[in-house]
């Protein structure tokens, strides 16, 4: 998939010139600056390009780079907390932001950052939600089960539920079979298909088709759109 972006520059309150992305259309989502990005080259990235084809799939996903790195100024001396959350200001004042809800969400193995931290950060946002996240990574790739329950969270946070984005494109859950359901269980606990067939003793691809016949019915595309689906049905959301 082609991915197309909008660089734009905002100037922080010192001065200092903060190199702004945006990708996708719709709501707007921000994410708070990370350090050693590139909001240019971050495009072509292995780790990065999953984050930036998901979260711009029904949004504008906006990024931009701390000062002293990416395109940013790198010749900035100050690099207190005050001056990274006077970045982010800048960067919400300059898109005309007026709302901006926050989600943390933190691995529970993070070497980099411990993970109290993440919890600490949310308790002293007001209205943040915290979300615990099982994996060892600082930064969630997508080939980790951690991956789609990180989606599943962001969209459900985002109110970009599956039924939702598709209407009334699927039957619904009425429309399965017991034996989907059973994988559709197993889907929305972050099995993949080959956890999936080794715990009903399955094939493989036998677990692949029900799958893809499942998604067909639900009216979703992404296995984690169909966690989705089943957390809103559970709590009487969907």
């Amino acid at each position: 998939m082609q991915l197309r972006q909008n660089l734009r520059v905002c100037t922080s309150r010192d001065g200092t010139r903060i190199a702004i992305a945006s990708i996708g259309a719709g709501p707007p989502l921000l994410r708070a600056a990370h350090w050693l990005s590139h909001v240019e080259h971050d495009l072509e990235s292995p780790v990065w390009r999953p984050w930036l084809a998901e979260l711009s799939r029904q949004h504008t996903y906006i990024r931009y780079d701390q000062r002293g790195s990416g395109l940013s100024d790198s010749d900035a001396s100050d690099f207190s907390l005050d001056s990274g959350v006077a970045d982010l200001e800048a960067v919400v004042e300059s898109l005309g932001l007026v709302r901006v809800p926050t989600l943390v969400l933190h691995a529970r193995g993070d070497a980099r950052v411990p993970f109290d931290e993440g919890r600490r950060l949310a308790a002293l946002i007001p209205g943040a939600r915290f979300v615990p996240l099982d994996s060892d990574n600082h930064v969630l790739l997508d080939t980790e089960p951690a991956w789609a329950h990180f989606l599943a969270e962001l969209r459900g946070f985002l109110g970009g539920a599956s039924t939702e984005a598709h209407g009334d494109a699927g039957a619904g859950d009425d429309s399965l079979t017991p034996a989907e359901r059973e994988v559709l269980r197993l889907v929305a606990q972050g099995l993949d298909n080959h956890a999936i067939a080794l715990q009903l003793k399955k094939s493989e691809k036998t677990v692949r088709n029900q799958v893809s016949s499942i998604f067909d019915k639900l009216g979703v595309r992404t296995r984690a759109e169909g966690i989705v689906f089943v957390r809103n049905k559970q709590s009487g959301t969907g």
